[in-house]
């Protein structure tokens, strides 16, 4: 009797080892891709949310406290900004300041509102969610869709404009 293995048995060995390493490397990407999804709207959510109570502080920036903060969506969909302001129009202007840029994980990207603004002001009658152009007036809630390219999964947060409140879902 022979002692050992023949070539077709160690090909045959090799190849199921590649076979599982193959699937849980492509498990492994799917699970980081969609981690990175619920990064992102977890810090989108956080930053909205930091807009918000700059907004109901009255935050100083620059020695002048701003009326609305805001966040701009890029037109690429791929970055938002953090603004102040300053002259509470609910609109990205020469005199608003930048507060700070931020770019979305590669392959996650928003999936409708690009190019748009939403802003959060606090005056005498109380506190305000308005979008791009400032009319605050508007009743129910704005979704944001952020989407991973990879897993094709989509990550909402809805925003409501009456009070300025942050949920996220799936």
């Amino acid at each position: 009797m022979k002692k050992g293995f023949s070539l077709i048995e160690l090909i045959v060995s090799i190849a199921i080892v590649a076979i599982i390493t193959t699937m849980g490397v492509l498990s492994f990407s799917n699970q980081s891709q969609r981690q990175s999804l619920a990064n992102e709207v977890n810090l989108l959510e956080q930053k909205l949310n930091e807009q918000k109570i700059n907004a109901l502080s009255g935050k100083m920036n620059n020695h002048q406290s701003s009326e609305m903060y805001g966040l701009k969506i890029e037109p690429s969909g791929k970055a938002y900004t953090l603004f102040y302001d300053n002259n509470a129009d609910c609109n990205f202007n020469t005199g608003d300041e930048i507060d700070q840029v931020i770019n979305l994980t590669e392959g996650v990207e928003f999936q409708n509102f690009l190019n748009k603004i939403i802003c959060f002001r606090w005056d005498q009658q109380g506190h305000n969610t308005c979008l791009a152009g400032g009319d605050c007036e508007q009743s129910g809630g704005y979704t944001f869709h952020l989407k991973s390219k990879k897993s094709e999964e989509i990550r909402y947060l809805v925003v409501d404009l009456e009070s300025g409140l942050v949920t996220s879902g799936n």
